[in-house]
């Protein structure tokens, strides 16, 4: 019988030491996650609001268009391409920054047919706006994208679509809400002269948000590019809000038509009928699209 000691056995593995394959797999899959993420953010439209802080989102919805095969406009390239490579005046056919109202063309006279689209704010202001409708022979037409920002008009087939569809002679834009945290204001102008130029020689008005809190900038921007013929800012008016403290109610959101209404009848470049409405208008129905996309 062999009585030599059995050889000396290796140690048994530390489970708490990891091997260089299994550790370079996990950072692998973090960065792969991470990556899938911000693609999502990226394709959702809009920006992410978080207890009112605006989470800016990266810009990736006109190259994930692409992708799936959508029409890849100019508009869309823009939102993507770097700073340097803007234009950085506004569309020969859109008026300047120093606009002033009576160089918006002004709207035929008559009955119109009103595009009221934007964020949730047009479902605030969407009654008593369509009671002046009712009084004054126009058509109007809402149209709702929850929690939607400038981005998410510029750069979608929406807007195009509902153009194309209801072929508005006035479009009245109630944006920027989801955006009073802001802090890429820049990029926000770049959306705003893109929803300009999808609009093309359309009058528009531009209904600004209800400041419920200081904003980063948003405000001043809009009146700028839109100038005082176009853009009616809502920012210092006094309106009740509902239970979020953000969203007028029903008292603040007639209040903030009526002056929308007042705004638009005192130059004759937007002298549209808005006489005050003398009964209720029912409810219209209004295309409504959903916050994630």
């Amino acid at each position: 019988m062999d009585s030599s000691p059995p050889p000396d056995r290796p140690p048994p593995p530390d489970p708490r030491a990891r091997r260089p394959a299994t550790a370079y797999r996990e950072l692998l899959i973090v960065f792969g996650a991470t990556w899938l993420l911000l693609v999502f953010h990226g394709a959702l439209g809009r920006d992410l609001v978080i207890a009112g802080v605006t989470l800016e989102k990266p810009e990736l919805s006109a190259y994930l268009r692409r992708w799936q095969g959508a029409p890849f406009t100019a508009e869309a390239q823009a939102a993507i391409e770097p700073e340097a490579t803007l234009p950085t005046a506004a569309p020969a056919d859109l008026p300047s920054s120093g606009v002033t109202a009576s160089a918006v063309a002004p709207l035929a006279r008559g009955p119109q047919r009103i595009l009221l689209l934007g964020d949730s704010m047009v479902e605030v202001l969407e009654p008593r706006l369509a009671d002046y409708c009712l009084e004054n022979g126009h058509r109007l037409f809402p149209a709702i994208w929850y929690a939607s920002t400038t981005a998410s008009w510029a750069s979608g087939p929406e807007l195009e679509d509902l153009l194309r569809e209801i072929k508005p002679t006035l479009v009245v834009v109630a944006l920027g809400s989801s955006e009073l945290t802001a802090r890429r204001i820049d990029q926000r102008e770049r959306h705003v002269r893109a929803i300009l130029q999808r609009v093309g020689p359309r009058p528009l008005l531009w209904i600004g948000p209800p400041n419920w809190r200081e904003d980063t900038g948003i405000n001043a921007m809009l009146a700028r590019v839109l100038g005082a013929g176009r853009f009616f800012s809502s920012a210092t008016l006094d309106l009740e809000r509902g239970a979020d403290g953000i969203h007028p109610n029903a008292v603040g959101g007639a209040k903030w038509a009526e002056a929308f209404a007042s705004w638009v009848r005192e130059d004759g470049a937007r002298a549209i009928a808005l006489a005050p409405p003398t009964r209720v208008a029912p409810r219209v129905p209004a295309r409504v699209y959903a916050p994630p996309r």
